[in-house]
């Protein structure tokens, strides 16, 4: 279960994330797909997978997300975690290749919007720690 989420808060209450949908659960989906929208065209999802790849801790169980942008520079690719088809892309490579992340950080990448981040339980059953730290998210409600 998830122990800890840092970088959210709204009038100083704590967001509180309930699984929902997850695998095998009442409401949850029956395949990977089931959970995420349009993704990047395969043409630059290997440039995603390399640079996810890249941030890997396997000893720590830890993906370093942030300011995720800067890692593609070069690649061609326009990444963006406010558009679906980037951050669906990154949690259905997190589903197929590390479930068994436990911290994941995506600070400092100027998210607005959570609204792509609801299948991440799903992506990644396994999450203690996950951080938003220094984006802009407006409404954590998003989540839900």
């Amino acid at each position: 279960a998830l122990l800890k989420m840092s970088g959210i808060r709204m009038r100083g209450a704590k967001l509180i994330i309930a699984v929902k949908g997850a695998p095998g659960a009442p409401g949850g989906g029956s395949k990977p797909s089931d959970a995420y929208g349009a993704l990047l065209p395969p043409h630059l999802q290997p440039h995603v997978h390399e640079a996810l790849k890249a941030r890997w801790a396997a000893g720590a169980k830890a993906l370093d997300c942030s300011n995720f942008a800067a890692a593609l520079a070069g690649t061609g690719v326009a990444f963006d975690f406010n558009k679906g088809t980037c951050a669906h892309t990154v949690l259905q490579f997190l589903e197929q290749h590390l479930q068994e992340v436990e911290t994941l950080n995506f600070g400092n990448n100027n998210i607005r919007t959570l609204e792509y981040f609801r299948p991440i339980m799903r992506a990644c059953p396994g999450i203690k720690n996950l951080s938003f730290q220094d984006n802009q998210v407006a409404n954590i409600k998003e989540l839900d």
